[in-house]
């Protein structure tokens, strides 16, 4: 299985948060586009929030900071038109802030309306292992919109599959909506005609200037995921003979015993 990561410039946007209420502040990678492992993300996170005496400190995070400083991905989401079309590029490259596992090739978020409105619907298998990226998602939609919409409300109500925690009383002050925990799927529900309401800011040319890279980077962490793959499928074979190499896993992929 690979091992999925999030992106350095989220974790230090965490990081810089948490040193600014009196927390020592980490270090970590200098390259805003780096990687760092998913543990590590969700270490830091822990460490957070001990550190600042903040159980909240996910959920004020995401109230206090903005999208489009924490990677390219969220540059691309911010410049987008309206909500719907930012979801739809948080699908395709959101996980340029944090990788995720997703079954069946499931978008990371759908939308499902009805007769209430409108439900985004978080699709991360397992998600009360990392209560913490609930938080952030949910938190991160209302904070935008919030952002552009300054006066009119957003969410409505929030469904999240984790038990109540120590700060339950923060999601109402934070999101601003009635909190149901224990529910059997994470979902805002939000009024139908929330998605296709246009942001005041669109801009296209600054839409396309990051497509480019985020495309690149991409594609170096799909050539990374499949990678560990290839060289699992040559070994697993042999495995049981307890005779193989760096040498001989190398030559069929066409790389040298030293390559990375």
């Amino acid at each position: 299985m690979r091992l999925r990561s999030a992106s350095a410039g989220l974790a230090r946007s965490h990081a810089d948060h948490a040193a600014m209420l009196g927390a020592d502040r980490a270090a970590l990678p200098a390259d805003q586009d780096a990687r760092v492992p998913l543990g590590r993300f969700r270490a830091l996170i822990l460490a957070a929030k001990a550190a600042t005496g903040d159980p909240a400190f996910v959920l004020h995070h995401a109230a206090a900071t903005r999208i489009e400083d924490h990677s390219v991905a969220g540059l691309i989401i911010h410049a987008c038109r309206s909500m719907a079309e930012a979801v739809a590029q948080l699908n395709r490259c959101g996980r340029l802030m944090v990788e995720v596992d997703l079954m069946d090739g499931a978008a990371r978020f759908s939308a499902e309306i009805g007769p209430e409105g409108a439900r985004i619907i978080g699709n991360r298998p397992d998600p009360d292992a990392f209560p913490e990226l609930t938080e952030s998602a949910f938190g991160r939609f209302a904070a935008e919109f919030r952002r552009e919409f300054p006066d009119r409300p957003f969410a409505r109500a929030l469904e999240v599959t984790h038990a109540a925690p120590d700060q339950a009383a923060a999601y109402g002050e934070v999101l601003r909506c009635p909190v149901r925990f224990g529910a059997p799927r994470n979902a805002m529900l939000i009024d139908a005609a929330r998605p296709g309401q246009e942001f005041g800011e669109h801009n296209g040319y600054v839409f396309g200037l990051p497509a480019e890279r985020a495309e690149a980077l991409m594609a170096e962490l799909s050539a990374a995921e499949c990678l560990p793959a290839r060289i699992e499928a040559l070994l697993l074979p042999d495995l049981h003979k307890g005779a193989f190499s760096a040498e001989a896993a190398a030559a069929p992929l066409g790389m040298s015993r030293q390559t990375r």
